[in-house]
C-alpha cells in the first residue's frame, strides 16, 4: 500500500527462514506473488521475475504432499504463470499451467482452480493488447461482474483480476465505470493506485481540479516508497505542476 515492496519481501524472507507460514500462506508464495502486481514497472524488475526458477524448484521438490492443501499448488501455478508471462516467457508455457488449473474444475466449492486459471488467460490477453478478450475473461468471473462484490483473495482469482478489470475500461475510454471499479473494488486494497487512476480519470475528462487533488493522495501515500518506484512519485508530482500551472 506504501510502495515498500523492499520491506514487505525482506520480511517474507525472514519469515521463510523461520519455516512459518502465517496464516496458511508459504511466504515464498507471498514473496513472488508481489512481484505480479501490475501496476509495477516490469522493466525495472526483472531480475526479480526470475523466481519462476525459485519456484519451480519449490513445485518440483513434493510439495504436492498431503502437508500442503491443494489450494496452495493451485497459487503456486498461478503465479508461475504470472512470472513466466510477465518476464516474456512462451505463451505456451503459460498455456500449460492454465490447462493443468483447468484439469482441477470442480474439485473446489470456491472454484479456486477455474478463477486462476481465467486470470492467467485475461493476463495473456492484456499483454497482447487484446483488451476486450482480457475484459470478457474477466467479466466471465461472477466475482468480476460487479463493483464490490464477490469474495476476492489475493492468490485466488481476486485482486489482480480487479484491478485488470478496473484498468481494461479506463483503457478503453469506459471512464465512468472504471472510476467506479477503482473507488470501490481496487481502493482499499491498492489504495495508491487507486488515486493514481481516479487523477489519471479525472485528467482525461479535463478536470483539473479532481485530477490535482487524486495526484496528491498518491504522492502522500508513496512519498517514502522505495527508491526503485520513486520516479513514478516524480512523475506524478510533474503532472501536478503542470496542471497547477494551467488551472
Amino acid at each position: 500500500a506504501f510502495g515498500k515492496s523492499e520491506e514487505a519481501e525482506r520480511e517474507y524472507r525472514e519469515v521463510e527462514e523461520r519455516g512459518i507460514e502465517p496464516q496458511g500462506v508459504n511466504p515464498l508464495l507471498a514473496r513472488t506473488w508481489l512481484h505480479t502486481l501490475p501496476f509495477l514497472p516490469v522493466e525495472d524488475r526483472r531480475a526479480d521475475l526470475y523466481d519462476v526458477e525459485e519456484l519451480n524448484e519449490w513445485m518440483s521438490s513434493g510439495m504436492q504432499n498431503s502437508e500442503y492443501l491443494p489450494a496452495t499448488y493451485w497459487r503456486a501455478l498461478y503465479v508461475k504463470g504470472l512470472l513466466v508471462a510477465m518476464r516474456g516467457g512462451s505463451p505456451g508455457e503459460v498455456m500449460e499451467a492454465v490447462h493443468e488449473l483447468e484439469s482441477y474444475a470442480g474439485e473446489d466449492f470456491m472454484r479456486i482452480p477455474e478463477r486462476l486459471a481465467l486470470g492467467l488467460r485475461a493476463q495473456l490477453h492484456w499483454q497482447r493488447g487484446q483488451l476486450e478478450e482480457a475484459l470478457a475473461v474477466l467479466e466471465s468471473m461472477p466475482e468480476l461482474r460487479e463493483e464490490g462484490s464477490g469474495m476476492h483473495l489475493p492468490m485466488a482469482g481476486g485482486w489482480r483480476e480487479l484491478y485488470l478489470r478496473a484498468e481494461i475500461l479506463r483503457q478503453l475510454g469506459r471512464l465512468d465505470e472504471a472510476d467506479r471499479w477503482f473507488q470501490h473494488s481496487v481502493g482499499y486494497r491498492f489504495p495508491a493506485e487507486s488515486f493514481l487512476k481516479r487523477g489519471e480519470i479525472a485528467e482525461a475528462r479535463g478536470d483539473s481540479e479532481a485530477a490535482i487533488e487524486w495526484y496528491g493522495k498518491f504522492v502522500l501515500l508513496w512519498e517514502d516508497a522505495d527508491d526503485w518506484l520513486q520516479p513514478r512519485v516524480d512523475e506524478v508530482r510533474t503532472r501536478i505542476e503542470r496542471l497547477e500551472v494551467g488551472a
